[in-house]
């Protein structure tokens, strides 16, 4: 798959890129759209799948309204179909339900850019609703424009190639002070759907402010039994617009005052662990080593630079963290001094001992 789609993780489960044909029989494509040997992707709706399972596939873009043509092509073939639908934003572009036949058909869409397309693939009543798209393009101009350009070998039109905002991730969880059931720990029941949105109200709602913040998507909910309570555990992913509050800092912050809005939580139980990135040339920030110099020997604050990996992004990563290696962080002058300290200490009191013993 390549690296401008990404997988939703707040769907039941994945697309699978495939080439040849699916696993069942009587449903699902032989082959890409071409009839060689080349890849597409497809929902397999057989077990453990049930009937209404969906699977999210998104392109990220960075459009604002403009208008383009959205080009695929997809194949629905079994008996008990499922439904394919197209979404740019939140907007419904596409929308195709029931068997059509073994063999690919092109869809040709006038869209509005948005943030993102996505392709929302729904299991039918059966295993023969394997859905499957292939050659997904979008060009900019309407779908006319860009037809009648092309016959006439003009080289007008222009695809738009789509861009993955670099995204802050992290694993966040937290105790939440509600009685554990065991009904929770199943992500088909209706206890964990209700719960589920529930905590993503709450966790969106803490970054609800657009100027800041875009792109949120909570990943990988998952719920477990803490003493008697339920912890939640799940992956937050956000671009992050600039600089200014640290992702962590925000969350952790409101964790300490035992509610996450109407959600009452433990106080201290909330964690956070950055993902997707490292950090390398840790050194002490201006004037921390001092604590070093004054026999306390730290914790001191020390500050490294951060790196990211393909599509994950640095801005609001707390770049800092505390230790107490003097020696290692600080610079010799004031391990000198603290050493030199230390010694002195031991000196005068071995100094004070003698004279004890001699008296």
């Amino acid at each position: 798959m390549c690296s401008e789609w990404q997988q939703s993780y707040s769907d039941i489960f994945d697309w699978s890129r495939h080439s040849g044909s699916t696993p069942s029989s009587d449903t699902g494509p032989s082959s890409d759209h071409t009839g060689g040997s080349g890849y597409y992707m497809y929902i397999e709706a057989s077990s453990p799948r049930q009937a209404g399972d969906y699977a999210d596939l998104h392109l990220f873009l960075s459009g604002s309204g403009e208008l383009a043509c959205l080009k695929f092509y997809y194949q629905m073939y079994g008996e008990d179909m499922g439904t394919l639908t197209v979404f740019s934003g939140n907007d419904v572009v596409f929308n195709a339900s029931g068997n059509h036949g073994n063999y690919w058909k092109q869809a040709t869409k006038n869209i509005y850019l948005r943030n993102s397309v996505t392709f929302k693939g729904t299991v039918g009543s059966s295993l023969t609703s394997d859905i499957g798209i292939d050659d997904v393009s979008i060009i900019g101009g309407s779908c006319a424009a860009s037809q009648s350009s092309t016959t006439a070998g003009s080289s007008a039109s222009v695809t738009i190639k789509p861009t993955i905002p670099a995204k802050t991730c992290g694993i966040l969880s937290v105790v939440i002070k509600i009685p554990w059931k065991d009904a929770y720990a199943l992500k088909f029941s209706v206890e964990y759907i209700a719960k589920r949105k529930e905590i993503v109200d709450v966790i969106e709602s803490l970054y609800d402010d657009t100027s800041k913040y875009d792109h949120l998507e909570p990943l990988h909910l998952t719920l477990k039994e803490k003493e008697g309570y339920v912890q939640m555990s799940m992956i937050l992913c956000l671009v992050v617009k600039s600089d200014g509050e640290f992702v962590e800092d925000i969350f952790i912050a409101r964790v300490k005052t035992g509610s996450l809005f109407v959600m009452k939580v433990i106080k201290d139980s909330g964690e956070f662990k950055t993902l997707g990135v490292k950090f390398k040339e840790w050194k002490a920030k201006d004037g921390e080593c001092d604590k070093c110099s004054e026999g306390g020997g730290g914790p001191f604050v020390i500050e490294g630079k951060c790196e990211a990996d393909s599509v994950y992004s640095c801005k609001g990563v707390k770049k800092t963290k505390e230790t107490d290696e003097c020696v290692k962080y600080c610079n010799s002058s004031a391990v000198a001094i603290k050493i030199s300290s230390i010694l002195m200490a031991i000196g005068a009191l071995f100094s004070f001992s003698f004279n004890i013993w001699k008296w």
